[in-house]
């Protein structure tokens, strides 16, 4: 197997987080997990660098992954085709098979935007 990283951007508003759960609501991670899966056809779990709330949006979001082949652009394209329209795998690249997107993050940042007068574009993006 070959471990992948893999940077995320998703608009949250239609998902309950980042994190797969037992339940049926739908997740980022359970959607991404889901395409990829169907691609490699066999199962494939994926570990974020952290986990979002729900309808929180994120622009590079890090995860990791290992899969039985080198992803190449023309996979990453057909992932991004059976993905929800709401999410997309951004970039790619091989790491070390000792990457771990949660515990080799070496920084998060955070953005809050709250607007004082009310613009209907910015709606799902800010307060």
């Amino acid at each position: 197997m070959i471990r992948h990283k893999l940077t995320v951007a998703y608009h949250g508003a239609v998902f309950h987080g980042w994190q797969a759960q037992n339940s049926t609501e739908q997740t980022v991670q359970g959607k991404i997990e889901e395409a990829l899966s169907t691609v490699f056809r066999q199962k494939i779990q994926i570990m974020g660098a952290g986990r979002t709330d729900a309808g929180v949006h994120a622009d590079g979001q890090v995860a990791h992954c290992d899969l039985p082949q080198e992803m190449t652009e023309k996979l990453r394209q057909r992932l991004n085709k059976l993905l929800h329209p709401h999410v997309s795998i951004r970039a790619f690249e091989i790491v070390n098979s000792e990457f771990h997107a949660r515990f080799d993050a070496t920084w998060r940042r955070y953005r809050y935007d709250i607007i004082l007068d009310a613009n209907p574009l910015l709606h799902d993006f800010s307060w």
